[in-house]
């Protein structure tokens, strides 16, 4: 919870990070530079890989940076599938500790969520 806050603090404050376009972080690169969100999705099966991915993957706003499953090598597989360069995690702890995650997509089980 405490996380959470943290994050709605950052975006409400500074707005959300702001990524180059481009990979060579030029000046040019910079003034042509989006603000986007980093997500993370926590629970990357069936309905992430089918709804959560695509859709973070077409976003001009959000970017998918970071995945946990349980099973550290699936959760490696779905991030090479789903961009490559996200950051695959077997801790949720972990990928909410991750710098480059400014929100969360809870994709597990219903019944597995807190109340």
């Amino acid at each position: 919870m405490l996380r959470l806050a943290a994050v709605a603090r950052h975006l409400g404050a500074v707005g959300p990070a702001t990524v180059p376009t481009s990979p060579s972080g030029s000046a040019a690169d910079a003034s042509t530079a989006k603000s986007r969100v980093g997500f993370g999705i926590i629970g990357a099966g069936d309905i992430a890989r089918q709804s959560f991915a695509p859709s973070l993957l077409e976003s001009t706003k959000a970017d998918l940076v970071a995945v946990c499953r349980r099973n550290i090598d699936q959760a490696a597989e779905f991030a090479d599938q789903h961009g490559g360069g996200c950051a695959a995690y077997g801790d949720a702890l972990a990928l909410l500790a991750d710098p480059a995650v400014h929100a969360v997509i809870i994709a597990t089980p219903t019944h597995t969520h807190a109340e």
